[in-house]
Parts: structure tokens; C-alpha cells; sequence
């Protein structure tokens, strides 16, 4: 039986100690995007975020688009958005699904994700919120300041 029972406790320590640990715990991120819309699709739009190794670059809508309608009701929509942010040397794409208010001027509220990432980014895992609010003067159909908060951390 004792032997047994040390055969079972180191089984148990070997396989712990062949989990690798993660190098940092959760970071705090911050990242200011402004959607710059044409046509329903946003293209080469600037950001800055306090991502190490990617602290500006530019983003687009990466396939949808301004999203896919989720639902409406009552003037309000709900939105699936996927962007994709470069950072030159990497980057990441985000999806997000937000809500919308009947009016430009009104704040757009939602969660995001980190869906896939590259190059010296590869391996970035994050989520949180965002806000968005319409921007005047715009040069473009629709001009949108998102700010995104949240968490990321880099898995081995």
C-alpha cells in the first residue's frame, strides 16, 4: 500500500512539474482606437494601446465589415465586429459585440475578445469592455472613438 501511495505522489509531482507556468500574470490594457467608416468598412484606421510591442499601428474591419446585426429592437442594435490591429512586427484580432443607441451621439457599450494573434504578438490572450462615441468633425460617413479596457496575458 505504501508503495503505492509514492508512486501516486510522485506521478502526481511529475506531472505538475511538467505544466510550464505562465512567464507574467494578467496585465492591465488600455487601447484607443477611432473607427474611421466608409462605406461600412473600416480601413487602415489609427490606434494606441499600452500593449508591449505594440503601442501604435493601424486597424481594419477584418471581413464584416461594420458587423453583423445580432438583433434590433426598439432602435437599439446589437453588433458582432471583428478587427484586425497591426502592429508592423505582429498583431491580433479583436471581436467585439457591442451595442448601439438610434443616434450618433449616443455611447456604444459592449465586450471584446482577442481571437487570434501573430508574429512577435503571437500567444496574447486578452478581453474586456469597450465604449465607443461618435466623433465630429469627420471626414469619413461615420467617425467612432473606442476605447478599450481589460486584461491580457501571453500564454507560452
Amino acid at each position: 500500500m505504501r508503495r503505492f501511495l509514492v508512486l501516486g505522489l510522485a506521478m502526481v509531482m511529475a506531472v505538475v512539474l511538467a505544466i510550464p507556468a505562465s512567464a507574467e500574470p494578467p496585465a492591465e490594457f488600455d487601447m484607443d482606437a477611432i473607427s474611421q467608416v466608409t462605406d461600412g468598412v473600416v480601413v487602415d484606421a489609427p490606434f494606441e494601446s499600452n500593449l508591449p510591442g505594440c503601442t501604435n499601428g493601424t486597424f481594419s474591419s477584418s471581413g464584416n465589415g461594420a458587423g453583423s446585426p445580432i438583433y434590433q429592437h426598439t432602435g437599439v442594435t446589437h453588433r458582432r465586429i471583428d478587427y484586425a490591429f497591426d502592429c508592423g512586427e505582429g498583431g491580433f484580432v479583436i471581436r467585439m459585440i457591442a451595442t448601439f443607441g438610434p443616434g450618433y451621439g449616443e455611447p456604444s457599450t459592449g465586450n471584446w475578445r482577442v481571437t487570434s494573434s501573430w508574429g512577435d504578438l503571437a500567444g496574447l490572450h486578452a478581453q474586456g469592455t469597450v465604449e465607443g462615441y461618435g466623433v465630429t468633425p469627420c471626414d469619413y460617413d461615420l467617425c467612432v472613438n473606442d476605447i478599450y479596457t481589460g486584461r491580457y496575458h501571453f500564454a507560452p
